[in-house]
């Protein structure tokens, strides 16, 4: 906040060696039409007002749509009442923005198109209840009919409503998905039998064609524990034992299959966070990330210690839980047997020391690649990679591709993944870590894009290995950074309209699957130079005493890294 008061002149520029990496990493085709040069990058506020403006109230959680170059749809949580109209619950709402229509396919710049709210009940109710933590699908290449131009199919949020769906008497905080193609919504935190949580529900992931859902909730009733029925045998392949009270717990929901041979699966909920005796973790799990592309992996953090023998220490640790699709035959043969789709799967800690057992210090905020092959987590332990005597936090990258080898869920090594990490899969079911980001401060919010080549986090940090004099972080407070593993290289990308650096901090960044855009959050509405001097002057000149207004609250960026059209001036 006191960033708003610091009247310094800042450099109109990205430092020269930041632009030309970025044009280098990403290069895409050049916007149509006659222009007098061309420029790169821009940033825009993307959490806009009815009249294009300032929400009224704090925006956050920006996720985008995973569908390649296109990206065309932005998901958030706004406390805002004027972002729609009619707005009128006085609590926090997820928002739906679609790309403004006329796009290509090469990463043009991004037009902010309709917005609407997702999170309301039947005939357009207000919720009664807040809603938050957005995810959303939309894996170009997870689709069986995929392709650039595979649109998201969902987002999936949490509330505390109970009208948003019929018949929501439980009181609890729920699971939702809300469809792109019909606008309804669909509750997921409900047993394989379809009832209701007897437990909240904390947070949700989406894989990228929405067939999977993973939440967290402390309910005890909706593990796969029963006698299945008769109609769903595979079911059972999923059986836990029942989880204790008042233990938080990842499950996995099947709402839908677009594969014939996967429909067998459809209204499976299983508890995911368990070993691999059925046996479900002693302490608190959350936090799940898929891997969009093929939704083999499931990515939580837990501190349980009894999920995986190499982990009984009490700290957070990062898992995944692998799984293969199998089908298999069920009932008697010339009565009622039946071939049905189910999931194989193991589970196994990846914030490992050379050793091979979890680490000396908590590792949290565990994210998949979309090709499965790859784990990005943040870590406080010392002793996961050589040479790491920091108190901070520390990004790294798991390869993961052993273990999945090893256990079958992966039949080859894919060559994507070999490309990125420049060697063949390990041997064995063995994790290897490679250093992501580790700078002299703070680092937390990984996010991977892509099959894990490119990587998005925050940090305090001025500067990392490698990166020296004009690439140096200088504002003095938390930005978002890029790491692209090709060239290992880290690079600010936070940064206002003019490429100049922030004056407020900038949080939860979060990427396109190809890098072509980027949701930040700030609290600096200098972010859209643009926007200010139209519409805002007064913030300009402001002291620090005048900056307690709805101007200044966090709000969520788009930064574009692509090239786009200047026009020609007469100073040019």
């Amino acid at each position: 906040m006191t960033t708003l008061a610091n009247a310094l002149p800042r450099p109109r520029f990205l430092p020269a060696a930041a632009a030309c990496a970025l044009a280098a990493l990403l290069a895409v085709a050049p916007s149509a039409g006659a222009v007098s040069r061309t420029g790169y990058y821009d940033t825009f506020l993307l959490s806009r007002s009815t009249d294009g403006g300032l929400p009224n109230g704090p925006s956050t959680n920006g996720v985008i749509s995973q569908d390649g170059r296109i990206a065309r749809a932005v998901a958030f949580q706004s406390d805002a009442s004027n972002i729609v109209g009619g707005d009128s619950n006085g609590l926090t709402d997820v928002f739906v923005m679609e790309r403004a229509p006329g796009y290509g396919q090469d990463a043009t710049p991004w037009a902010p198109g309709a917005t609407r709210i997702v999170s309301q009940g039947p005939d357009g109710q207000p919720a009664n209840g807040p809603s938050y933590g957005p995810a959303i699908s939309g894996d170009a290449s997870s689709s069986p009919s995929g392709g650039e131009n595979t649109p998201p199919n969902c987002v999936a949020f949490v509330s505390r409503a109970s009208n948003l769906v019929a018949g929501d008497t439980n009181g609890k905080a729920d699971a939702f998905v809300w469809w792109f193609a019909s606008g309804q919504l669909q509750r997921v935190s409900v047993s394989s039998t379809g009832a209701q949580s007897n437990g909240d529900t904390y947070d949700v992931a989406v894989d990228g064609t929405c067939e999977r859902i993973a939440f967290t909730s402390d309910a005890t009733n909706l593990g796969q524990t029963s006698k299945v029925s008769k109609k769903t045998p595979n079911f059972a392949d999923l059986k836990t034992k029942r989880n204790k009270p008042g233990v938080k717990q990842v499950y996995v929901r099947v709402p839908r299959a677009e594969r014939a041979s996967d429909k067998g699966l459809v209204g499976l909920t299983f508890l995911a966070s368990a070993s691999d005796r059925g046996v479900p973790g002693n302490a608190d799990s959350s936090d799940p990330s898929w891997s969009l592309r093929t939704s083999q992996v499931l990515a939580f953090t837990s501190n349980a210690t009894n999920i995986d023998r190499r982990d009984r220490t009490p700290t957070s640790d990062v898992y995944v839980k692998a799984m293969r699709r199998v089908v298999r035959f069920y009932g008697v043969r010339e009565v009622n047997r039946r071939k049905l789709a189910s999931l194989d799967t193991a589970v196994r800690v990846v914030s490992v020391n050379g050793s091979g057992t979890a680490g000396n210090g908590p590792s949290v905020e565990g994210g998949a690649s979309d090709q499965s092959c790859f784990v990005v987590f943040r870590t406080d332990s010392t002793d996961v990679f050589p040479g790491d005597s920091s108190p901070s936090s520390d990004v790294l990258r798991a390869d993961i591709r052993g273990f999945l080898r090893a256990k079958k869920i992966l039949d080859f090594d894919p060559p994507g993944c070999r490309e990125i990490e420049g060697a063949a899969a390990p041997a064995g079911d063995r994790i290897t870590l490679s250093k992501v980001a580790r700078g002299d401060g703070p680092t937390v919010d990984p996010e991977v894009a892509g099959g894990g080549e490119y990587i998005t986090f925050t940090s305090g940090s001025s500067t990392f290995p490698g990166v020296t004099g004009a690439d140096r972080d200088t504002n003095g407070v938390e930005d978002a950074f890029l790491y692209t593993g090709v060239r290992n290289l880290i690079r600010t990308i936070s940064a206002d309209t003019e490429n100049s650096p922030l004056r407020g901090a900038a949080r939860n960044a979060y990427p396109s699957q190809r890098i072509n855009y980027l949701l930040f959050e700030t609290e600096d509405p200098l972010a859209d130079v643009a926007l200010v001097r139209r519409s805002y002057p007064d913030i300009l000149a402001r002291t620090a005493a005048q900056l307690d207004t709805p101007a200044a609250s966090n709000q969520i960026y788009m930064r574009y890294l692509g090239p786009k059209t200047v026009p020609s001036t007469d100073a040019e």
